[in-house]
């Protein structure tokens, strides 16, 4: 079976191989392919970059990226040119696999409806958070729009995957659904659990998060005024490493205005084992983020016994007790809820445990399965 993978993902091509800015390395494809019973192809963006990424070249896979969309205001002024990309693309195609929210994916969905042509929707975030809080004005024009337009196709589709439990479920359900499955798109490796003396015996508190410095919905600068508030109120330093690509030119200046610079590291991008060394070396993983599906950063933090704080969006609650979340943007509950773990190790020791006994319901088995058992049956059906 010829399945095509639509999403508005950029990829490069580097040294004959095709690299993924973040989110979906080469380990992914494997689910769509059924074990090389099926070809798969990917259309989505194509960026010249040289950037470091992750590779997305896989046996039985091929990339048609377009060359046309590059940002949503080409949907509108290239509309034409973009179809026939579309066109070509599902020419070949038995079924659509698009992951939303994507505007190139709502794009292909209209074509496959006038084609008569097999699709599975994979919804993985709250497309009105995505675009309000992309950072510019266009995207909180397109914000109700696009959430709109996700509703509408969510609940005509036969073939839909959640990666939440509950929460996307609830603000875009299925009506006419023939099978659907809530099965995150993270999975993790399993580690032992850190034992009580694995703990950081340091004088400096370190907090970390991980995520693109170009996406401004991760909540940055929330973490910024709440360390500027802890030193402040509290008269006490808290570090803060951010580990990913981007431009820091904006976080710098927040924190420069702030009189913290010296408390904030830019670490950059990281390998896939420097990660988890990185959240090894944390006292608290912190995601104040305004927009998610359900995070891999935080399940990973929490595969490695990690301490977390985080906001209460999209399926966060999901993953983290209460107790620790802040309302999107509240800077004053995140320093709070960094301050009861500062001065507690043995409660930032048990949340830690707790998030490691949470993470193994995401460990790859579990997921890998649920996930093939789900495309299989569609695959056959279809």
């Amino acid at each position: 079976m010829r399945v095509l993978f639509v999403h508005d993902h950029r990829f490069f091509k580097k040294n004959n191989l095709y690299y993924s800015t973040s989110g979906l390395p080469k380990s992914v494809w494997n689910r769509y392919l059924l074990d090389g019973m099926n070809s798969l192809s990917i259309y989505a963006r194509e960026i010249s970059s040289s950037n470091k990424g992750v590779v997305s070249s896989y046996e039985g896979v091929s990339f048609n990226l377009s060359q046309i969309y590059k940002s949503p205001l080409d949907i509108l002024f290239k509309k034409r040119l973009i179809n026939e990309e579309i066109l070509a693309n599902l020419e070949n195609t038995d079924v659509a696999v698009i992951r939303l929210p994507s505007i190139l994916g709502l794009a292909v969905i209209e074509k496959c409806k006038k084609l008569d042509k097999p699709y599975i929707i994979e919804v993985v975030a709250n497309a009105f958070d995505a675009y309000f809080y992309y950072g510019t004005l266009f995207g909180k024009i397109l914000a109700p729009i696009i959430h709109k337009r996700l509703k509408e196709v969510v609940a005509e589709s036969s073939y839909v995957l959640y990666v939440t439990q509950y929460y996307l479920q609830n603000i875009y359900p299925a009506a006419k659904v023939i099978y659907t499955v809530s099965c995150s798109n993270v999975f993790i490796e399993l580690f032992k659990r850190k034992n009580r003396e694995d703990f950081n015996k340091k004088n400096t508190f370190i907090c970390g998060q991980i995520g693109n410095l170009s996406v401004k919905f991760k909540g940055y600068h929330i973490m910024l005024r709440s360390i500027a508030l802890l030193k402040e109120k509290y008269g006490i330093q808290i570090y803060y490493k951010i580990v990913g690509a981007g431009d820091s030119l904006d976080l710098i200046k927040i924190a420069k205005k702030l009189n913290i610079l010296d408390l904030i590291e830019f670490v950059g991008p990281l390998s896939h084992e420097e990660i988890f060394d990185f959240l090894d070396s944390l006292d608290l993983y912190v995601h104040p983020s305004f927009q998610e599906g359900l995070p891999r950063a935080i399940i990973e933090a929490m595969s490695r016994s990690c301490a977390c704080v985080a906001s209460s969006v999209a399926g966060i609650p999901e993953l983290l007790d209460s107790e620790y979340l802040h309302e999107k943007g509240n800077y004053i509950k995140l320093a709070e809820d960094i301050y009861k773990l500062y001065i507690n190790d043995d409660l930032r020791f048990e949340q830690g445990i707790n998030n490691y006994s949470t993470s193994r319901k995401y460990s790859y088995n579990n997921l890998e399965k649920k996930r093939m058992d789900f495309y299989t049956k569609i695959f056959n059906s279809i």
